[in-house]
């Protein structure tokens, strides 16, 4: 069943306006998260993608959860950019590489998915980013760059060439998201800025 090209484009320009507004830190990225991936999940089930379809309800459920811890201004516990330390980042590491293996056998031997470990690491990175993100660890930006280039291929493969140009931006996006948070460290703008212990 081909994915009516209206939903498809409706649901890239609200992923769209996710990614630039979580650039500039704007709480409101999160609603346009939120309301894009309830899309895709519709687009990625008729895809037969369905564990990047359970990602996006991940995705939706994210969002809300964000929204409300970045909106909480007056919370102490609002998150600052922060930077990972290697454990933890070589730890995440392995959960993900493990995570796809097996998630990727079971999609391929039970779900006779012909994309299993792609549609496998590319939801399991992504589980690991957008809590990266929800974080604000700055790491989170080089992670997107990996996950984006990896499910353009993808989308590309499905033929979902719209939604595989998307992926293509997020890379470029996903750059200047690092690079936006990289300058606010550097001019001070987050004095708080501290290696992630938790």
């Amino acid at each position: 069943m081909e994915i009516d090209k209206v939903v498809e484009i409706s649901a890239i320009i609200l992923s769209l306006l996710y990614v630039w507004l979580a650039a500039q830190e704007n709480k409101w990225c999160w609603l346009f998260g939120g309301l894009g991936s309830a899309i895709y999940v519709f687009i990625n089930y008729q895809a037969a993608l369905y564990y990047d379809a359970a990602l996006q309800l991940y995705y939706v459920a994210v969002a809300i959860y964000a929204l409300a811890l970045w909106n909480n201004r007056s919370n102490s516990s609002l998150p600052t950019i922060t930077k990972i330390t290697h454990s933890r980042w070589a730890s995440l590491m392995v959960i993900g590489m493990a995570a796809t293996y097996v998630l990727g056998k079971f999609g391929k031997t039970y779900l006779a998915q012909t994309s299993s470990f792609l549609d496998a690491g590319v939801t399991v990175f992504s589980l690991i980013a957008t809590w990266m993100t929800a974080k604000k660890m700055i790491e989170n930006w080089w992670m997107w760059i990996a996950i984006d280039a990896v499910a353009a291929y993808m989308y590309f493969s499905k033929q979902l060439y719209a939604t595989s140009g998307l992926y293509i931006l997020f890379c470029l996006m996903a750059c200047y998201g690092f690079w936006e948070w990289q300058k606010k460290i550097s001019t001070g703008e987050n004095r708080d800025l501290q290696h992630a212990s938790s």
